[in-house]
């Protein structure tokens, strides 16, 4: 799991994680999602920051694009079909 420390969860609504392992780039950068809503909507507010070279945030903005497409199609489908595969 590229994901392997869960830094704070809050009544199920903010999760951050730190990456610790993959992709080595992102290796001690967080991930914050937070989800909010109400009258059947969603919404999930996301960042990923604490990058030691800032330039890298930027270029992680279309892995993260790869990664919302596979989510909102698992959402809908039920086929997971992952970007990240930690071999």
């Amino acid at each position: 799991m590229p994901f392997d420390l869960l830094l704070a969860q809050s009544d199920d609504k903010v999760i951050i994680w730190r990456t610790a392992t993959f992709p080595p780039q992102w290796v001690g950068t967080d991930i914050r999602w937070e989800l909010s809503g109400g009258d059947g909507t969603s919404i999930v507010a996301f960042r990923h920051g604490s990058f030691a070279d800032e330039t890298e945030e930027g270029r992680v903005a279309y892995v993260w694009g790869q990664v919302m497409v596979q989510l909102k199609r698992y959402l809908e489908t039920g086929v997971a079909a992952p970007v990240f595969v930690n071999s």
